[in-house]
């Protein structure tokens, strides 16, 4: 079923590519009908998965293909607005990279860890925390492909450089507001994803917090996206080092997906 998605992805991503050379509704509605039907594949792969486990278990390829899944819901949402088309086709090829790097780095097995998994453990919180924080991600990750178009466009802007596909992006003000609405959106998701950890480490470890490179990272980006709203609410317009806040917060946020590849971490079973 992976490689039906990965064929479907790239189908996709094909007619968004001539659409962007040539407009042409018929290929709009290929590319998004096939980035439709990607979805659901997926969305049944993995729902299959859960059920066949004795576990609500979800390992780090499971996350990356979640994240993937729901990046096809927000390439489908840019996909229907004619200036947000470039910034769907980024959507949609990061949502390919995450399924395909989700496959070629499964390489083990399912190990249930008992010292995690056991009796008494609060396994549907543990469902949900990651269903949260997996729609958080695709927010902070399209909130990312935003910023970088963000900061494209106000160097065009101040350089004065117009290129034939200028009507195929948004405006600085869109972009603004679509970076406001994504982050406050991700930061709501975010918010109950820690505190949702934090239930499940008062289950295992009658503590509410343990000292863990994932946690200690996803609580300095939650304070950062809560700076960037509350400053971005009170200036009322994207300055330029809001936008610099915006770019790194979201590019760490990327990285922090990764950090349970390369370092001890609770979240890094498999």
């Amino acid at each position: 079923m992976i490689l039906v998605a990965i064929d479907l992805i790239v189908l996709s991503i094909f007619f968004s590519i001539l659409n962007v050379f040539k407009k042409n509704k018929i290929n709009i509605y290929f590319s998004i009908f096939l980035a439709l039907l990607c979805f659901f594949d997926l969305g049944v792969y993995i729902i299959r998965l859960f059920l066949s486990l004795q576990f609500f278990y979800i390992n780090i390829f499971i996350y990356e293909k979640l994240i993937s899944t729901f990046l096809l819901l927000v390439f489908i949402y840019f996909n229907f607005k004619e200036s947000w088309r470039i910034i769907a086709l980024f959507v949609i090829l990061f949502s390919l990279f995450f399924l395909i790097h989700s496959e070629i780095f499964e390489f083990s097995q399912i190990i249930i860890a008992t010292n995690i998994y056991n009796k008494n453990f609060p396994h549907i919180l543990l469902f949900y925390h990651y269903i949260f924080a997996s729609i958080a991600q695709t927010l902070f990750l399209s909130s990312f492909i935003l910023s970088f178009f963000f900061f494209y466009e106000r160097w065009r802007v101040k350089h004065k450089r117009f290129g034939p596909f200028i009507k195929l992006l948004p405006s600085l003000p869109e972009l603004d507001k679509k970076i406001l609405t994504f982050i406050s959106l991700g930061f709501g998701f975010l918010t109950v994803s820690i505190f949702l950890g934090f239930l499940i480490l008062k289950e295992i470890y009658n503590g509410f917090y343990l000292i863990d490179p994932n946690n200690v990272f996803n609580v300095v980006l939650w304070l950062m996206f809560l700076i960037y709203i509350i400053v971005r609410k009170k200036t009322r317009v994207m300055t330029e080092k809001l936008s610099l806040l915006v770019l790194i917060s979201t590019i760490l946020t990327f990285l922090s997906i990764f950090l349970s590849y390369f370092t001890i971490t609770f979240h890094n079973f498999r």
